[in-house]
C-alpha cells in the first residue's frame, strides 16, 4: 500500500512539473538550442554555393522569427496564471535571441544590436494577440490529457523572494543580451524605433502571422483543419504581396509582383521550419489543444477534438 501511494505521489509530482511554465519553456528553449546547433554545424561544413546552405541560412537567420510561435502559443493558450506564463515566454524569447547571436558569431556572420529587440517584441506581441483572439473566439486552450494543468491555473501569491529572484533573472538576461550584441551608433536606435512604430510595419507583421500561425499550429495540434489553414494562408499571401507593393509605391504588374511572391513564400517556409519543431516539443510533453467551450458543453465532444 505504501509503495502504491509513493508511486502515485511520484506520478503526481511529474505531472505537476509538466504543467509549470518554467519547465515547458525551458524544454522549448533546449529544443531550439538543439535545432540551432544542427543548423550551425551544417552551415560550417557546407559550401556557401550549395542550395542546402542557402536554405539553412534562411531557416537559421531569417526564420528566427518563426521561433516566436512556440512561446506565443504558450503565452496565449496555456491555462496557467497569465502574468507568469507571459513573463516566462518573454524571457524564453530573449534567451533564444541571445543564443542566435552567439551562433551567428560562431559562423563569422554579422549580428544585430539591441535596437532590433523592438521588432522582435513586436512579432511576439502580434502573435500573442492573434492567438489570444483565437482563444477568445474559438475557446482554444492547451491542456494535459489528465487535467493536471489546472494545478497551476490559480493566481499565485507574489512574495519578496519572488521579486528578488525575478530581478536577478532579468538582470542576468539583459547582461547576457548586452554582451551578445555589438555596440551600435547612437542614431541607430531612434531610427529603429521610428521604423517599428509605423503603422505599415505593424500591419505587415500582423499579416505575416495570419499566414504562419494557422499553418504551424494546425499542422501540429489539429491537422484536420489544415486545408482551411492553407486556404487562409494563400489568401493572406496575395493580400500581403499587394500590400507590400502599395507600401513601396511599386507598380502592380505580374513581372514586378512575382519576385515579392517568391520571397514571401520562401520566408514563410523558413518560419515554419523553425516553428514546427518547437511546437512538436510542446506536444511531446503531453500538451493537447482542446476547445474549452466544447468541454463545458460536452466532455465527450471535447475529448474527440483533441
Amino acid at each position: 500500500m505504501n509503495s502504491a501511494s509513493a508511486h502515485v505521489g511520484n506520478l503526481d509530482g511529474r505531472q505537476a512539473l509538466r504543467s509549470r511554465d518554467e519547465f515547458v519553456l525551458s524544454v522549448v528553449f533546449l529544443g531550439y538550442l538543439a535545432v540551432l546547433l544542427v543548423e550551425i554545424s551544417l552551415l560550417k561544413f557546407l559550401p556557401q554555393r550549395h542550395w542546402l546552405w542557402s536554405w539553412l541560412h534562411d531557416a537559421c537567420v531569417s526564420g528566427f522569427f518563426g521561433t516566436t510561435i512556440a512561446t506565443a502559443v504558450w503565452a496565449a493558450w496555456s491555462r496557467n496564471w497569465w502574468p507568469g506564463r507571459l513573463l516566462w515566454a518573454v524571457l524564453c524569447r530573449m534567451w533564444m535571441f541571445i543564443a542566435l547571436q552567439v551562433g551567428m558569431r560562431a559562423l563569422g556572420m554579422n549580428v544585430v544590436g539591441l535596437s532590433s529587440l523592438g521588432v522582435l517584441l513586436g512579432f511576439f506581441g502580434w502573435a500573442t494577440v492573434e492567438l489570444s483572439l483565437a482563444r477568445w473566439i474559438l475557446g482554444l486552450a492547451l491542456t494535459l490529457p489528465d487535467g493536471r494543468d489546472s494545478l497551476h491555473k490559480s493566481r499565485k501569491q507574489f512574495r519578496v523572494g519572488h521579486l528578488l529572484l525575478w530581478t536577478a533573472i532579468i538582470a542576468a538576461t539583459l547582461t547576457a543580451a548586452r554582451l551578445a550584441c555589438p555596440p551600435e551608433p547612437p542614431e541607430f536606435l531612434p531610427s529603429m524605433v521610428q521604423y517599428t512604430v509605423q503603422w505599415d510595419t505593424q500591419a505587415a507583421i500582423a499579416l505575416q502571422w495570419l499566414i504562419t500561425l494557422p499553418l504551424a499550429t494546425v499542422a501540429v495540434f489539429r491537422w484536420r483543419w489544415l486545408p482551411g489553414a492553407a486556404a487562409l494562408a494563400i489568401a493572406v499571401i496575395a493580400i500581403s504581396v499587394l500590400f507590400d507593393h502599395w507600401r513601396g509605391n511599386a507598380p502592380f504588374t505580374v513581372a514586378r509582383m512575382k519576385p515579392t511572391l517568391i520571397s514571401t513564400v520562401r520566408m514563410n517556409a523558413a518560419y515554419l521550419s523553425q516553428a514546427v519543431p518547437l511546437l512538436l516539443v510542446v506536444r511531446a510533453l503531453g500538451w493537447r489543444l482542446i476547445s474549452t467551450r466544447a468541454a463545458a458543453s460536452s466532455p465527450l465532444k471535447a475529448e474527440a477534438t483533441c
